[in-house]
């Protein structure tokens, strides 16, 4: 019974991250920065209600190419990510940061995407903290979608 629920949620989520993998690479508004800068980004996800950290969660980070999974303490390793120059206001303010794209997922939790998450050069980030809620924890099965403002 229960994997049969579970089914439901299984392929909706694939595709969500799927389509989601697929739009960011697409960004066509996006180059690298001169110089190939980079910063460092340390994803820690926990439990949405208890605020206990999870362990074994993927954390899909588009602009890299790469995924990662959190450990005991709930945290990915340190990933070093490109600073991404948006071309967009680039005439008219430049922006002091690149911005990157976390896809987060763990089975029986909701998945996550944070659009925008914003990287420094030369900065080691810790966070941000995602909360994953479980799935029927919260009356509906759609993927948390949030856009990280600037400081």
């Amino acid at each position: 019974m229960k994997i049969e629920r579970l089914k439901k949620y299984i392929l909706p989520a694939g595709l969500f991250c799927a389509g989601l993998i697929a739009l960011s690479a697409l960004r066509s508004t996006e180059t690298m920065a001169p110089g190939a800068a980079a910063g460092q980004i340390q994803v820690e996800v926990v439990d949405g209600e208890s605020e206990t950290p999870l362990a074994g969660c993927t954390v899909v980070i588009p602009e890299t190419g790469g995924s990662y999974v959190t450990g005991e303490d709930g945290k990915t390793e340190a990933i070093s990510v490109p600073i991404l120059e948006d071309d967009v206001y680039k005439t008219i303010l430049r922006k002091p940061w690149g911005e990157i794209t976390l896809l987060i997922y763990r089975d029986g939790y909701i998945p996550y995407a944070l659009f925008h998450t914003q990287i420094y050069e030369n900065t080691a980030r810790q966070g941000p903290k995602i909360y994953l809620f479980q799935q029927d924890s919260t009356g509906s099965d759609q993927p948390f979608t949030v856009v990280e403002g600037p400081q």
